[in-house]
């Protein structure tokens, strides 16, 4: 009995520390791509929230620069496309990526759409919540690098004795002096940062590894 023990717990401590170990690997498309440049389309949005796309769109900016990829300047990007006639993301990601190629030379493609986006109310307290997945494509053939979702939310309780109707003001006034606005974006950046930097995230991007080498090599 004592020996099925000892072998139950030696079986239980290799199978804990051999998965603790094993770091997630890029996928093989992604390290044979080797994508240096992102170009992240507006995304679509099911979110009630009609300004999601283009306040969600400088967070995911952002953290995919930190992350160390060239990505393209977005409104530059979504004025050239509004200018040949497509006017919303939908129409956007329908056109053909080569086509997309042709004009912007990127190396992939980031796809986003937004599920959920802003300010949710529960009986005595409000959330913002962040949602969305995005899907990384090769530029050349087509082939997805990537997948993955971000989700972030904070709480703002405002505590069992306030009634709705204060609520309600609360999150009037909010839109009023745009506090809401900031706490989305902040919202925003920090789901995509988890999304873009957690082990099943982007690989470190090659502007990332240069600046890494030079700050070791001052040291």
């Amino acid at each position: 009995m004592k020996l099925f023990l000892r072998l139950s717990l030696l079986l239980s401590l290799s199978l804990l520390f051999g998965c603790a170990s094993t770091p997630h690997q890029p996928s093989e498309a992604f390290l044979k791509a080797d994508p240096h440049s992102i170009l992240v389309l507006p995304p679509t949005n099911e979110s009630p929230e009609v300004l999601a796309p283009y306040m969600y769109l400088s967070t995911m900016n952002k953290a995919l620069g930190e992350r160390g990829y060239y990505v393209f300047p977005v409104m530059l990007v979504d004025q050239f496309m509004k200018d040949n006639g497509y006017y919303i993301p939908e129409e956007m990601h329908q056109i053909p990526i080569d086509k997309l190629y042709d004009v912007f030379g990127q190396d992939a493609v980031l796809y986003i759409n937004i599920s959920r986006f802003g300010q949710e109310f529960f009986l005595f307290s409000s959330s913002t919540v962040v949602q969305a997945q995005a899907r990384l494509v090769d530029s050349k053939t087509g082939t997805t690098l990537w997948e993955g979702k971000a989700f972030h939310s904070e709480s703002t309780n405002n505590g069992s004795t306030s009634s709705f109707t204060q609520m309600m003001v609360n999150a009037v006034m909010d839109q009023i002096v745009d506090n809401l606005s900031v706490r989305v974006r902040h919202v925003s950046y920090i789901a995509n940062d988890q999304m873009i930097n957690n082990p099943s995230g982007f690989p470190k991007g090659p502007y990332r590894i240069a600046r890494e080498l030079e700050e070791a090599k001052n040291k």
